[in-house]
Formats: structure tokens, sequence, C-alpha cells
């Protein structure tokens, strides 16, 4: 009986995603030039949530005890949930004309109520109670808004008008965030799961070990490489943690580091790839649309903070690997850097089209159909070809990962919705600032940390969306630039994939490192902890975003790198000029030292006597260098006398 049930599902899912990636491919190559049939972009919106939400029901069934509780009723839910999407597509055109969002007539009220239900109730089951909590707070806010009015006053709305304006305005369901994720994400998690299924996970490991398999922490740095590059390209954390941790963590608990420090190194490493150009991940492409700029300018502007989070993890493990003495990888394990590439041509080649698609072209909703295409053709000339069966299981992926993403960016649109109906998000931005006394550095603390908690029971894409709309304004009228301050919010909604208690990516590395999942999480956030420096970085600094002369960007990406190898010096007990840290006494103030030194170092050169501060910073690491040598030295001296 349930292998029945699971074939079904995995048929339906199957059938609606191929039917929503034919939409997609439809609307964005125009293919109704050839065939007349015009799709309004909002039936294509509601057309597309129809081949995906209803199958949120299927793959996440109520359950009693571990076990489905009724079969029957999730299958009740999603043909309900399936019926009124139709519903909504088929009238799409009359519900815009006739301004239904405000003078919905009653049948196509009482259907938007049941369609409301079944969007909170699926965003229930891909996000958790959490996300449940959110939406009946914030997604029904002006309901009770006017009940409330010397904390946060707005414009009431009854709940029936509410309904209406949730489900046909283009500010609520169909709003940004799920437009971008119709337009964009849909032909990326596609891409992603055929780099996955095609083998990129294994040349992308083979590289990384031919670049920095013979350096010290080598099988650390393999990790750390390997998960940036299919990051980069698939923007997915956990099937990234799977595919490269299946080898890395291993690796890397035999050359001598601790199980649950491998399984974290891995967890923060594929965390990164939801920040890296050119995909980023399904959040990115919500980003675009709140800031309202071509995507391919978001590439650019966090291409050099991208770059400095795994620099940051990098240092950290040659720090880590010089304290403890890790050996390297054996030669006979390290493959020839031409053969890899070489072998992998297929994947260099994707890269490539797809960045020139993006960057070159500019053409972001096209870029993952083609370059997904290309990939499969080429494939076919492989030794590694893809069967039937193959390119069944990829939409099978690529339909399961959108039915859960798609489920809580539908859900989200619902706040994004109800407080500008409402009015409360310049109420929340003016009360943020006064809290802060127009601070603007104490008021990115309270981001940051909003964002940390947040974390905790939302999503990424969750998390950023109520901060963009809440904190982003606050930050922007204290003069902040908004990429900046986007890139910051969406930087640290990243890291709840860490951040225990939830800690998706560290939770999955734990699966395979088989440690207790929250020891993971914890050490995650320990070895990671450098990598929180770097967002104040480029928002203090926007040169480390491409904005000014190339001279000016390579003088402050310099100094933010030196910055970032003392912070990681100081953190894992090791100089890499200077060796060990010195023990006893001298230790604390060293550490002060580096950590001042780095501050020191990144003060943007505009600041008043910012190149004062950069000098003094240089001589307290120069300080901190010759304690190390002398103590390090001090120390080799006992050890031999001792031997």
């Amino acid at each position: 009986m349930h292998v029945t049930i699971a074939r079904t599902v995995n048929t339906l899912t199957v059938l609606g995603a191929t039917v929503a990636l034919l939409l997609g491919c439809y609307q964005v190559f125009r293919l109704y030039g050839v065939t007349g049939w015009v799709i309004s972009t909002t039936e294509f919106y509601y057309a597309s949530l129809a081949c995906l939400l209803p199958l949120v029901f299927l793959h996440l069934p109520l359950k009693k005890g571990g076990r489905p509780l009724w079969v029957g009723l999730d299958f009740l839910l999603a043909a309900l949930s399936l019926g009124c999407f139709i519903f909504f597509a088929v009238t799409a055109r009359e519900s815009v004309d006739n301004a239904w969002s405000y003078l919905a007539p009653l049948d196509a009220r009482i259907i938007s109520a049941v369609g409301l239900i079944l969007v909170i109730e699926g965003a229930r089951r891909a996000g958790g109670n959490v996300i449940l909590g959110i939406l009946i707070l914030l997604g029904l806010y002006p309901v009770w808004a006017q009940m409330l009015p010397l904390v946060f006053p707005g414009i009431g709305l009854t709940l029936p008008d509410l309904v209406a304006y949730h489900m046909f305005s283009e500010d609520s369901l169909t709003g940004l965030a799920t437009r971008a994720f119709v337009d964009y994400v849909i032909g990326f998690v596609l891409f992603g799961a055929i780099l996955s299924h095609t083998g990129a996970g294994q040349f992308f490991l083979g590289l990384s070990f031919s670049l920095l398999g013979r350096t010290r922490g080598g099988p650390a740095k393999v990790a750390v490489l390997s998960s940036g590059l299919m990051g980069s390209l698939s923007g997915a954390v956990t099937s990234n943690v799977i595919t490269t941790g299946s080898i890395t963590i291993p690796s890397m608990i035999r050359s001598g580091i601790l199980a649950k420090r491998a399984a974290a190194i891995e967890a923060c490493a594929s965390t990164g790839g939801v920040f890296m150009p050119p995909i980023m991940g399904s959040t990115a492409f919500v980003m675009a649309s709140f800031l309202n700029v071509p995507y391919f300018e978001l590439i650019v502007a966090a291409f050099i903070p991208a770059v400095l989070y795994y620099v940051s993890l990098i240092l950290q493990i040659d720090a880590y690997a010089g304290a403890k003495d890790l050996p390297r990888v054996a030669e006979e394990d390290i493959p020839p850097i031409w053969q890899t590439v070489r072998e992998g041509w297929l994947y260099v080649l994707a890269f490539a089209l797809l960045v020139y698609l993006m960057l070159g072209l500019q053409q972001e909703g096209r870029a993952p159909y083609i370059a997904g295409a290309a990939v499969l053709v080429l494939n076919q000339f492989t030794s590694g070809r893809l069967s039937i069966r193959g390119l069944y299981d990829i939409i099978r992926e690529t339909g399961t990962i959108l039915v859960s993403l798609g489920s809580v960016i539908a859900g989200i649109s619902l706040v994004v919705g109800a407080l500008m109906a409402s009015g409360m998000v310049g109420t929340l931005t003016n009360d943020m600032i006064r809290l802060a006394g127009e601070n603007g550095l104490l008021l990115l603390i309270m981001g940051a940390a909003t964002c940390f908690v947040l974390g905790i029971g939302m999503t990424i894409t969750a998390a950023y969306v109520f901060l963009a709309i809440v904190l982003a304004p606050g930050l922007g009228k204290l003069g902040y630039e908004p990429m900046a301050i986007h890139l910051f919010i969406m930087y640290w909604s990243m890291v709840s994939f860490i951040t225990p208690p939830v800690a998706i990516a560290a939770f999955a590395a734990a699966s395979i490192a088989k440690v207790p999942p929250m020891s993971v999480g914890v050490e995650a956030v320990r070895f990671g902890s450098v990598i929180f420096f770097v967002p104040f970085l480029f928002v203090y600094d926007n040169k480390l975003l491409m904005m000014g002369s190339w001279e000016e960007i390579l003088r402050a990406v310099a100094f933010a790198v030196v910055a970032l190898w003392l912070l990681a010096s100081a953190c894992q007990g090791y100089l890499p000029l200077g060796g060990r840290l010195p023990k006893g006494y001298l230790r604390l103030p060293t550490m002060l030292l580096l950590a001042a030194a780095a501050l020191c170092l990144v003060f943007p050169a505009e600041y008043p006597a910012a190149w004062v501060l950069r000098g003094v910073g240089l001589a307290m690491a120069s300080g901190a260098v010759l304690v190390c040598i002398s103590s390090d030295g001090v120390r080799d001296r006992e050890r031999s006398r001792a031997s």
C-alpha cells in the first residue's frame, strides 16, 4: 500500500514539475510568438503554483507516531488546492480587469477563502509551526491592526476583504517573492538537479584535490573549495552537503580532524554556496526583485563578499592545521589537474555558458534552461550518459525541491501583502530607528541578531523577506547603500543553515560523520566565527561590492584579507608567519592584539584618520607576529632540551 502511494506521489510530482517547466520555457522563450496563444503573467503565476503547491500535501502528509494519519485527507486537500488555483488561473484576467482584490464576487470570495487556508497549511507543512505563527500574526495583521493603535497602528481590513486581497492582489500571493520563484528559481533548481545527476560533484572534488590537496590541511580545504564550486552552480545547501560531504568528511577524519569538526567544516562550506555567484540560491532572485535591479548587478556585487567568506574558512583551516600539525594528502591520492579538467570539460563549459548568458547577454531567465539542455545533450557523448530513468529522477528531484520551497515562498508572500496593505512597514521601520537611537551600527547588530533568531525556525528566504521589508528601509534612511543592506540581510539569513537548534546543513553533515547533530551545529558556529565578520566589512566599505575604481577595490580586498587572516589566527591559536600563539598570561593579550589590528585595517579610506588606523593595525599585527615567533622559538628550545 505504502509503495503504491509513494509511486503515485512520485508520478504526480514528475507530472507537476514537467508542466511547470514547460510553462516556464513557454514564457521565457516567448513561444507564444509561434503558437499565437498568449498567457498573461498573472495566469502564468497561478498556473505554475497550481502545478506545484497542491503536491505539498502529498509530500508532507499529516502524521501520527511517524506514520501517515489519513492519506485520503491529504489527497483531498491536494485536489482542493489544485481546483482553487485552476480557478484563479482561469479567472486571472477577469480578476485584474474587475479589481477582485477589492470587489470580488461571492463565489470568488468563497474559493479564495479555501485557497488561503490551503496556502497557510501548505506553508506550515513545509516550513513548520514557526511559519504558521508568523502567518497568523502578520499575514492576518490587517484584521486586528486597529485593535493595537498604541503599539503598531495600521490600516484595518475585514477578514473577507483581506482574504480577497491576499488571493487576487499583485502585492500578496502573486507578489515579488512568488514572481521571482516562478520566473527564475524553477529553472535554476532544474539546472542544479541536472548537475547533481550528471556527476558535477565528483568533478569539483577532483579539481579541488588537484589544486589544494598538497597544502597544509588539504582535505579540509578541498571540502571548502569543492563545496563552494558546487554551490555556485546549484545554490542548494543540503544536497551540496550530501554530494560533496560523503567524500570530504571521511577524508578529513582520516587526516586527523575530529569528526564533529569535519562535519562542521563541510556544513559551513556548503552553506556559503547560497551566497556564491552565479546562482546564489532562490533568495537572491527574490532580492533582485526587491531591489528592482538586473540579476547580473547582484552577482557582481556579491562576488567579493562570497570569496571573502571562503577565504576566511580556508584561513581558519590553515591556522587550525598549523596548530595541530595536520598531515597533507598523500601524493598518490591527488589527481593531475589537467587530467581532471579534461575529464570534466562538460562542467567547465556549463559554467562558462551560464556566466556568459547571465553576465554577457543578461538572460537570467533563459540561462538555466539553455545551460541545462547543453549539459544533457553533451552528457550523451560521455561515458556516464543519462538514461531515461536518470532524466525521470532529475525531474522528480526538481519537483520535490520546488514543492517545499514554493509552499514557503507562497506563505511568506502573504506576510508581504499584509504588511503592505496595513501600512505597517513604515511604522516598524521608524520604531527600529528610534530603538537604535539612529545609530547605524547598533541597528545593523539588531538586524543580525534578528536574522539569527528568525533563522532558528524559518528558511533563509522567509527570514530575508521579513527583514527586507522591516529592516532595510530603516538602514536606507541612515544612509547605507541598498545593495549592501540587502546582501547583509541575506548573509545573516544564510547563517541559519549552521546555527542550532535547526542548523539543517550541520544536521545533514552530522549524519555522514555519525556524530550528534547539535554538537556539529555548535562546532560550526565556533569554527565559522570569522565569517560573521564579513558582512560588516562590505556594509561599511562598498568598494568590496565592486563600487569604485579597480585600484580602490583591490586595496580594500587586500586589507580585508589581511584582517580576516589575523582574526582566523586569533580564533585558532596559530599565526602562519609567526607560529603558535603564546601560552599562559600572554595568550589573551596576543589574541586581543590580533583582533584590534584586524579592526584597524578594515576602516574604509574615506573615513577620518583611516590611514593612521591602518598604520596602527599593521604595527600591532607585526608586534603579534614577533611575540608568536619568540614564544614558538622558546617552546621549540624547551622541547629540544627535553628530548
